[in-house]
């Protein structure tokens, strides 16, 4: 386990000596830079003329990617597409040193968000999606996962971006699998049921997700914490 402490730096080191084993929807980001100086004679819009185009993780291999950052061990479960974002993924997380698992679905696409910027400003972002929920076969083989890797694991982390992976029915497969073997699960949620998160030992909502959740919006002052406002209610 993590020692408890209030110094940082400690706190840094002691992750290097657990595993992490993260479980959520992976995504590809695509960055498209370019200059834009004219309009579009066939519509009013800009044309963007390409200069360079990035690609990195997104979803939850953006949660891997800062935990190797900070020299945690990591492991990964996920899904991606039979596609080229699905490849591009699979080559990112190859130089990154991860224990992968990944659900490899043939007619299903792998989300990809691609952002088309032009200097600082933002034009467009177009993502291309299909949110599916595990069928049974994919349910098992997912579950087997989860079961071979986490005796190996100190922690738990469920990032849920909304694209169906983490289905109910997966999620309490693997938060019973690590409440039997006293593993803390961590949970950062999406939509505004979190019945399906029962059994985890922490849900991290921001502000806005917590306020859609309880059905009003929180409004906090300078001397009101969000621990607080949760206390309440």
């Amino acid at each position: 386990m993590i020692e408890s402490s209030k110094n940082p730096i400690r706190f840094l080191y002691g992750m290097r000596d657990v595993r992490i084993l993260c479980i959520g929807d992976m995504m590809l980001d695509t960055f498209v830079y370019g200059d834009v100086e004219r309009i579009s004679p066939e519509a009013p819009v800009p044309v963007l003329k390409l200069e360079d185009e990035k690609t990195m993780l997104g979803g939850v291999g953006n949660v891997v990617a800062n935990l190797v950052s900070l020299g945690v061990r990591t492991s990964l479960i996920c899904r991606v597409g039979d596609d080229a974002a699905g490849k591009r993924i699979r080559e990112l997380l190859d130089g990154m040193g991860v224990e992968v698992r990944t659900s490899t679905v043939s007619d299903l696409p792998t989300t990809e968000k691609t952002r088309f910027i032009s200097k600082n400003n933002h034009l467009m972002r177009m993502d291309r999606e299909r949110v599916v929920e595990p069928d049974a076969t994919e349910l098992e083989t997912v579950v087997a996962f989860a079961g071979d890797m986490l005796d190996d694991v100190s922690l738990v982390v469920l990032s849920d971006y909304g694209k169906g992976f983490l289905s109910r029915n997966l999620l309490t497969h693997v938060i019973r699998a690590c409440r039997e073997r006293a593993i803390p699960v961590f949970v950062d949620p999406k939509g505004l049921d979190y019945s399906k998160y029962a059994g985890a030992t922490l849900i991290k909502p921001n502000r806005k997700e917590l306020g859609m959740a309880l059905g009003e919006e929180l409004v906090l002052g300078d001397d009101t914490s969000l621990a607080a406002v949760i206390e309440q209610v």
